[in-house]
């Protein structure tokens, strides 16, 4: 480390790369064109050769850290990198040893974990409190939509046709929702039949009233179950998110507010706060 030389392993996926001429800042650079780049910044601060060895120098011993490489089968693959310093008391030069292995099938089941964790069993859809969390997180950024659902007499589906029958819908309603918001919105159940959704980094109401138009058009066909056609309706509350540092609680506030407005309609509604007329689907 301190000649900047490497010393043995010079090869990168089996290729060895005899023209780097045994030059560590010339091996980093080659390295690192095969690093994700959301990673791409921290693999550079953890090997930069000076600052491993000013550390060093202060008794400070390098982090593991992981990152996504682009391997020979041109996938991307997790790895976890160790790096040891020590210093030849004969020659009083240092050395670096590291050593990076595949992770990848830990990486998948860690993330099955917080999947599993952040999921509504029953639905697939986020659960209430990672909804809020990120929906929180999202708002205060300052632009985005947020939507308030409440499903029309659900308790009467139940007492009519079972909790089967009201599990289907839940279901159906939860399908709906995947379908018509983006992958990168937020969705999620937050109650019995009460659910939350938001659209990040958009603010134009015509697109909230086109997706609302979608569901709302799409549960007046109803839902097929064991040869019986259920007809369910929902109210819908929206609120534009268009300043910062707004609060999840005030977001929250006014599409419960316009939630309650479109209640006081006919079925099959929604209301947008700050607006007193509430619509319904044509």
């Amino acid at each position: 480390m301190s000649q900047n030389e490497v010393v043995v392993g010079l090869e990168i996926d089996g290729e060895l790369l005899e023209r780097l001429h045994n030059e560590y800042y010339a091996w980093v650079e080659v390295a690192k064109e095969r690093i994700h780049p959301d990673e791409y910044d921290a693999y550079c601060k953890s090997l930069e050769r000076q600052n491993l060895l000013d550390n060093f120098n202060m008794g400070i011993e390098p982090k593991t850290f992981e990152y996504r490489r682009l391997c020979s089968d041109n996938s991307w693959h997790w790895f976890r990198f160790v790096i040891r310093i020590f210093k030849d008391i004969e020659s009083d030069d240092v050395f670096a040893f590291g050593y990076g292995f595949d992770i990848a099938n830990e990486v998948r089941e860690r993330q099955a974990l917080m999947l599993s964790a952040q999921t509504d069993l029953f639905t697939g859809l986020y659960n209430k409190a990672t909804t809020e969390n990120m929906i929180g997180v999202e708002i205060r950024k300052g632009a985005g939509i947020l939507f308030l659902f409440d499903l029309d007499e659900f308790k009467c589906v139940n007492d009519r046709f079972g909790h089967e029958a009201g599990d289907c819908v839940l279901k159906y309603f939860s399908d709906l929702l995947r379908d018509v918001f983006r992958k990168d919105d937020i969705v999620g159940r937050v109650g019995g039949d009460e659910f939350m959704a938001y659209i990040k980094n958009i603010t134009d109401i015509s697109i909230a009233e086109e997706k609302v138009s979608k569901i709302l058009t799409r549960l007046k066909i109803g839902v097929d179950y064991e040869n019986i056609r259920i007809i369910i309706s929902s109210r819908i509350g929206i609120t534009v998110i268009d300043e910062e540092n707004y609060s999840f609680s005030e977001a929250y506030n006014h599409a419960d507010i316009a939630l309650y407005e479109a209640k006081f309609n006919e079925k099959n509604s929604y209301a947008i706060y700050g607006k007193n007329d509430e619509r319904s689907a044509r």
